[in-house]
């Protein structure tokens, strides 16, 4: 109980603080929409998304229906050696478990697994990322801990940019984000050490994306 009565009593003081100290938005004239900032395309959400997330370093796989991407998928497992993959999602593991293709459930051992195969809350095409969410079955710690990563996404998760996606989500969850979105636009990349880039260090080196057209 006291532990509850501190934590209000910070929080109280920290919303005060936030209030007597509002700094104005420089700039108010400017419009900072996404419609402003981003030139209008020709080009398909697909297609945006496409570019924008191979010029990260990742790697895009059209797919035309469910059956295309098993087959695209078990083709690119054979080619790399892939055996031991973390799924947690219910309808991945659905999707796989009929096929010929090694994975584990159990998120305990993901220290273990090669990589993870995931589903997605949303694809923004002018980033070319995939949003993720706490609210998803994995939670909050699994995406930074497999060397690859591999989304599954669907056409009709496709949005222009952050703030529908963001629009979207809330409207999925009544009106509530989760308590964690993480945006990712491909492999991660740091330049800490001597400014040398170092791919793979705080998250995933190589990052997939198979872009399913049609759900059974």
């Amino acid at each position: 109980m006291a532990h509850s009565a501190s934590r209000a009593n910070i929080l109280s003081k920290l919303q005060k603080a936030l209030e007597n100290n509002k700094t104005d938005i420089p700039y108010p004239h400017i419009d900072q929409s996404a419609e402003a900032i981003h030139q209008p395309s020709n080009l398909t959400l697909a297609e945006q998304y496409a570019i924008a997330f191979n010029q990260h370093g990742g790697r895009f796989v059209y797919c035309e229906d469910h059956d295309d991407m098993l087959m695209k998928l078990l083709m690119l497992a054979d080619n790399m050696g892939w055996k031991n993959f973390l799924v947690q999602d219910p309808q991945l593991v659905a999707l796989l478990h009929p096929q010929n293709f090694t994975f584990i459930s159990n998120k305990d051992d993901a220290a273990s697994c090669q990589g993870i195969i995931t589903l997605c809350e949303r694809l923004i095409a002018q980033d070319g990322a995939a949003l993720y969410s706490s609210g998803q079955c994995y939670g909050r710690r699994l995406l930074a801990a497999a060397p690859i990563h591999i989304t599954i996404a669907y056409t009709t998760q496709l949005v222009s940019n952050w703030a529908v996606a963001k629009q979207q989500i809330q409207q999925k969850y009544n009106g509530a984000l989760p308590s964690m979105l993480n945006i990712c636009a491909g492999p991660s990349q740091s330049f800490a050490v001597e400014n040398i880039p170092i791919t793979g260090g705080v998250g995933a080196g190589k990052c997939y994306t198979f872009l399913v057209e049609k759900m059974h």
